[in-house]
């Protein structure tokens, strides 16, 4: 389970990823299909209705329920080594839809917490691969999003698309389209992440996709098919206040794919701040030593095309220790996304090297201010403002963050 840095990949410090139940998701058992969209409730609200969830296969679903993660909910650590647990209480639906094949749960009641709340649904098989043992399959989760409002918050600041322009035509290589989405940052004092929505017709009223907690200013679109694609995106704090973006639109000319072609994406970030990277160097290395150079399109994301093998993928920076993922195996016609996250040699604040940072970071960046320490040249990576010095900038900025902890 990753908590604050993180996660797989690009997820938010808000996401966990752990063990809740048993989990299976093998070919034939249930699956869950679809849920509820993401839920803005009042500061008077405590209760709704909207939770809902649709299987593939009715007759083979045993029972299907929800856990509910509140937004201060503590994971449970593990008295030895081990993965960090999820427990929390099970819910099962109380009404079968036919109308609309769905289970809804109703009247669900508990948030009287202002924050954002993480809905996870769960479905499990009603038969058995062996008769022997009592186990029955669990779906992989779904989730739905719940902000729940406090008094006297304000929206995220207003913000614009950046890129692509407007009624900008993007030639792809394939019947699968890579698109670079960007926008302005916008700015809150809680903790915010942004949405991105798409749809083929300008009202957004049917053919609606949507990609949720992304930290980022920035996305990396995969599509197809489509070829009017309107877009915009929605800056959302914890506590549900949001700010949207104006709409625009794109047009997409697919092209036939290549012979004995794949592609390597993903994205470049500092896994200790998650931010996105700019000065990476990556390489493909195929299993006969044959070294590609991988470009970066954007900064923050790679692109390739590659011939159909499987590679090591590495990745190298000033400051950084080097990544190197093996076993990637490229396929023709097909993108295979691989994130690179960098950890820095030092963490910012982390002024005595010892891979924390905490009061004892502020003592040590205190005795360098009054000349009882001396810098070491290889720390000031350590150095929070980056002007190449730690001043009482710094050991203030330490202050605040460790206080807020």
């Amino acid at each position: 389970m990753f908590s604050n840095t993180v996660k797989d990949g690009l997820l938010s410090e808000n996401v966990y990823i752990g063990v809740s139940s048993l989990t299976g998701n093998d070919p034939g058992n249930v699956s869950i299909i679809d849920v509820a969209d993401t839920i803005f409730l009042s500061k008077n609200e405590i209760s709704t209705d909207a939770f809902w969830a649709r299987v593939d296969n009715n007759n083979k679903l045993g029972t299907i329920w929800i856990e509910v993660k509140s937004p201060n909910y503590n994971i449970i650590h593990p008295e030895k080594s081990g993965q960090r647990e999820m427990n929390l209480p099970k819910h099962i639906y109380n009404i079968y839809n036919d109308k609309k094949d769905q289970y809804e749960w109703k009247s669900f009641s508990g948030f009287e917490e202002p924050g954002t709340y993480q809905i996870l649904y769960f479905a499990q098989d009603s038969t058995q691969d062996n008769p022997y043992l009592d186990i029955k399959h669990i779906s992989s989760p779904m989730a739905t999003t719940v902000y729940k409002a406090k008094s006297n918050n304000n929206s995220p600041s207003e913000f614009s698309l950046i890129s692509p322009d407007n009624n900008e035509i993007i030639h792809s290589e394939n019947q699968i389209a890579l698109v670079n989405l960007k926008w302005e940052n916008s700015f809150d004092n809680d903790r915010f992440s942004y949405t991105v929505i798409l749809s083929n017709n300008e009202n957004f009223n049917n053919n609606v996709n949507k990609f949720t907690m992304i930290p980022y200013n920035t996305f990396l679109l995969k599509i197809s098919e489509w070829e009017n694609v309107f877009w915009k995106v929605l800056a959302i704090d914890e506590f549900g206040s949001k700010t949207e973006s104006q709409i625009k639109k794109f047009h997409i000319k697919y092209m036939s794919t290549p012979e004995n072609i794949g592609w390597i994406t993903g994205h470049v970030y500092n896994k200790d701040t998650n931010s996105i990277l700019k000065n990476v160097q990556i390489k493909a290395v195929d299993q006969l030593g044959k070294v590609y150079k991988v470009e970066l399109i954007q900064d923050g994301y790679y692109m390739n095309s590659l011939p159909p093998l499987i590679y090591t993928v590495i990745a190298e920076s000033n400051g950084y220790f080097s990544l190197s993922i093996p076993n990637i195996m490229v396929e023709k016609g097909k993108y295979v996304n691989i994130n690179l996250g960098l950890h820095e040699y030092l963490r910012r604040g982390d002024y005595n090297g010892d891979g924390t940072v905490d009061l004892k970071d502020i003592i040590y960046g205190i005795q360098i201010l009054i000349n009882v320490k001396q810098v070491n040249p290889i720390f000031l990576i350590a150095d929070i403002t980056q002007n190449d010095q730690i001043s009482l900038d710094d050991i203030v900025a330490m202050l605040i963050w460790i206080a807020s902890k």
